[in-house]
Order: structure tokens, then C-alpha cells, then sequence
């Protein structure tokens, strides 16, 4: 399956937390193999962990997340998947 690719903020108010529970949404109802790719700058590691437990409490392993990718990153994860707007 090829993944969805959100490229937002990592960072506390980046709205990263409602893509993860949207995610859950299309796992529980729609398909449970789904792939969610997640990147962005990520200035507060203790964020990320945060963000990273939220992943694991919901069970959503198929969440990847490439915290601070370079430009040439970020292209290639645009050509990875269809990209889901940042909210």
C-alpha cells in the first residue's frame, strides 16, 4: 500500500495530535493496513515523544514520523504518497 504523507508541524499547536486521530478514524473504519508518513520540523523532542506515545497508545503502528527532514527529504516524501494537507 502506498502510504499518505502529511507534512505539517511536529511542534506543539502544529496540529500533528488531529492528524494522528483522524488516522486512527480511517484505521478503525476504512482500512487497519493503512500508512501514515508524518513530517515536519520538530523544535521540542519532548513533543515528539509525546506525539510518539500517543501513536503507541492507539495502536497505530503504520504512523512513521521523519522529524526535521531536509529539502531534499521533504521532496522525496512528497513523491512517496498522496500527501494529506496540513490542518
Amino acid at each position: 500500500m502506498t502510504p499518505l504523507v502529511w507534512i505539517g508541524s511536529l511542534a506543539p499547536g502544529g496540529g500533528a495530535e488531529r492528524v494522528i486521530a483522524a488516522f486512527d478514524l480511517v484505521c478503525t473504519y476504512d482500512d487497519p493496513s493503512a500508512e501514515l508518513v508524518m513530517a515536519g520540523p520538530a523544535p521540542d523532542p519532548r513533543h515528539l515523544a509525546k506525539l510518539v506515545r500517543y501513536r503507541d497508545e492507539l495502536k497505530l503502528f503504520g504512523i512513521r514520523f521523519h522529524p526535521d527532514p531536509s529539502p531534499a527529504e521533504r521532496a522525496a516524501l512528497r513523491d512517496l504518497g498522496p500527501a494529506w494537507p496540513a490542518v
